[in-house]
């Protein structure tokens, strides 16, 4: 029996839709637009999308700062932004952060960085839109890393979903000067430098790049492309934790450092800290203690006339519901400055009458 001519073509239109929607679901991830902005001084930065963006993309914000205090993101249509990865201090004084805004809505956008502290020399924004990424749990897996030296490298990280987005961002004291081999550089206004590039097959990836600077960051986030495989459940709770870097104190005094609590996902609850690896005869304290993510602790360390000259490593365990996590930083005891007396002279007469009073 021969199917009816009029049923023939309503066939091939289901069937081409068939193929339209299975191609839309299995898309590569793809860059739809970006663009960035910088600004020398202040507490905000804004920046407008130039063209509208497409409901259910995914919006990456790339921003680095010159100092150590935390930064929000935000937009004018609502959407909410996780950090991806760090902050990650870099030269010892500025930080880099990847955000991301999943599943967003469609229509003009303007995104907004916030700084907990005044930028007073760059505050840079990088926002860009990206299609055919996961809408649910667009992040795989992440890598970061700072150093010195020309050779940039984020440090690797296993992926789980065979097709990814590898997103990478680099940041340098002077100029990023080329991408990493097989990525796409997007842009590399202001010296730094965004890139990205998909993969098909589970394995271990990093970001690379090239500079000429003294010092660098370099960030790495594998996002999922939509249509693969279901990923684990989210934690219901999870965090982020850093430090303000090495620090050097004089045997016998203190010294303080700032520890980040950021929050990943679920709601935030209390997290405790505690100290290892300190040299002998110093001890540690934080406060507050504990704090609730996104939220700092100032730890103090303390140090005695005995405790010896040496550099120690020393291990800060955040540790709250049921998730633990550790962030170390090199800690130099050094000898106390010498205390100099002055020097008093009492001369007396050789000969001579003392009146008698």
């Amino acid at each position: 029996m021969k199917p009816s001519r009029r049923l023939i073509p309503a066939i091939l239109g289901t069937f081409v839709a068939l193929l339209a929607t299975a191609a839309q679901t299995t898309a590569a991830p793809a860059l739809v637009q970006q663009t960035s902005k910088e600004i020398a001084s202040g507490t905000t930065n804004s920046l407008a999308f130039a063209s509208n963006n497409t409901a259910g993309n995914l919006i990456v914000a790339y921003v680095v700062w010159n100092n150590q205090g935390d930064v929000t993101v935000s937009d004018s249509r609502g959407n909410p932004y996780t950090s991806a990865v760090g902050p990650t201090l870099w030269s010892g004084c500025c930080r880099a952060q990847v955000f991301y805004a999943r599943n967003i809505a469609g229509g003009a956008n303007t995104v907004t960085t916030t700084f907990q502290t005044a930028v007073t020399q760059f505050g840079v924004l990088y926002v860009l839109e990206y299609s055919g990424i996961d809408p649910t749990v667009p992040v795989d897996v992440v890598a970061a890393a700072a150093g010195t030296g020309s050779a940039m490298n984020s440090g690797s990280a296993t992926t789980t979903n065979a097709a990814d987005l590898i997103f990478g961002a680099a940041v340098s004291s002077a100029a990023v000067t080329a991408v990493g081999t097989g990525f796409t550089s997007r842009t590399f206004q202001f010296g730094n430098l965004v890139e990205d590039k998909n993969v098909t097959t589970t394995g271990s990836y990093n970001a690379t790049a090239t500079q000429n600077g003294a010092s660098w960051a370099m960030q790495m986030v594998a996002f999922r492309a939509a249509g693969g495989s279901s990923p684990p459940p989210p934690p219901s709770f999870d965090f982020t934790v850093s430090n303000g870097g090495n620090k050097s104190v004089a045997r016998g005094s203190s010294v303080q450092n700032a520890i980040a609590l950021t929050l990943s996902t679920g709601t935030g609850q209390a997290v405790s800290f505690s100290a290892s690896g300190l040299p002998a005869g110093a001890s540690a304290s934080f406060s507050p203690n504990p704090c609730t993510p996104t939220c700092a602790t100032t730890m103090t360390v303390t140090t005695t006339a005995s405790t010896p000259l040496a550099t120690s490593t020393v291990t800060v365990t955040a540790n709250g519901g049921g998730v633990s996590h550790t962030t170390s930083f090199s800690l130099t005891v050094t000898a106390a400055p010498d205390t100099v007396l002055p020097t008093v002279s009492i001369s007396s007469p050789t000969s001579g009458t003392v009146p008698a009073s």
